[in-house]
């Protein structure tokens, strides 16, 4: 039997940010770059037919809106587990885009069952354990360092024990936050948190280390910036007619997790709309 795999990307609508947009961008990058390339995303965003035909799968959100009165709207991200229909799933936040080939990956995460991500890269391809500024409550609290911008799951029996205790923390988050991450407690629900603290009761640890497994994270300390968070205002960044996207004069790889929303402008998501059209008819 062949084993189906594929990206999944969250997406609830907001009003102060394009999150389809993102998306749509991200699932074409994927497209371009990778053989193994099937794309589902689960919103409560009404798609155009050419917003659809970027996606394999399209899914509703199931269930009651647990995020109905946040404007930050992560707490129905653990419905992704029950809703990938895949057997092999990789989930990407929608502010990422794919620049080069992740094929490789899925040999490498075959051989594990739950993968997350808990070590990033800065945009000189730096591998960056942690910054004390954006992660006061997992080091107060001693909590795995979880960045789940990339993660990846099959469908077994642990990870249907483990994403349903995610389901529990994400719930009932100011209990668990009052239990395991007291000092510097995050008074917010973020799907990081929620999910180190599951893990930290599953005990759980990643069995692979692969410093390729990662992602390029934009948040500006990382870099070793004397800027703003609003990196775009005093960074270069410049891009070709082939999606080569260059930072400060470098050249970004694999997954770039470009956080400020102003970055995916219109010449870029042009760029990449035509490209993927492209791809898409020479294989028709």
């Amino acid at each position: 039997m062949n084993t189906t795999r594929g990206y999944f990307i969250f997406v609830q609508a907001s009003e102060q940010k394009d999150y389809l947009g993102q998306a749509v961008a991200l699932a074409k990058s994927i497209k371009i770059f990778n053989e193994i390339n099937n794309v589902s995303i689960m919103t409560n965003c009404v798609l155009t037919d050419a917003q659809r035909k970027c996606f394999d799968k399209v899914f509703d959100i199931p269930g009651n809106d647990e995020a109905s009165a946040q404007d930050w709207k992560i707490q129905n991200r653990h419905k992704i587990y029950e809703a990938s229909k895949y057997d092999e799933t990789i989930v990407l936040d929608s502010d990422m885009l794919c620049l080069s080939s992740l094929d490789y990956w899925w040999n490498i995460l075959a051989h594990t069952d739950l993968y997350f991500t808990n070590q990033v890269k800065n945009f000189m391809d730096e591998t960056v354990v942690t910054h004390p500024l954006y992660r006061k409550t997992f080091i107060a609290n001693d909590l795995p360092n979880i960045y789940c911008g990339m993660f990846y799951f099959k469908k077994t029996e642990y990870n249907d024990k483990f994403f349903a205790l995610l389901s529990e923390v994400m719930q009932n988050y100011k209990k668990y936050s009052r239990m395991y991450c007291n000092e510097h407690k995050q008074q917010w629900c973020s799907l990081d948190v929620s999910t180190a603290i599951t893990c930290k009761i599953m005990k759980f640890k990643n069995t692979i280390t692969n410093k390729n497994l990662t992602f390029t994270h934009m948040k500006t300390r990382l870099q070793k910036w004397n800027v703003d968070e609003n990196w775009i205002n005093e960074i270069p960044v410049a891009y070709d007619d082939n999606l080569q996207i260059k930072i400060n004069n470098v050249v970004q790889k694999q997954l770039l997790h470009y956080v400020q929303d102003n970055f995916l402008n219109t010449e870029l998501q042009q760029i990449i709309d035509r490209i993927w059209k492209e791809k898409t008819y020479s294989l028709a």
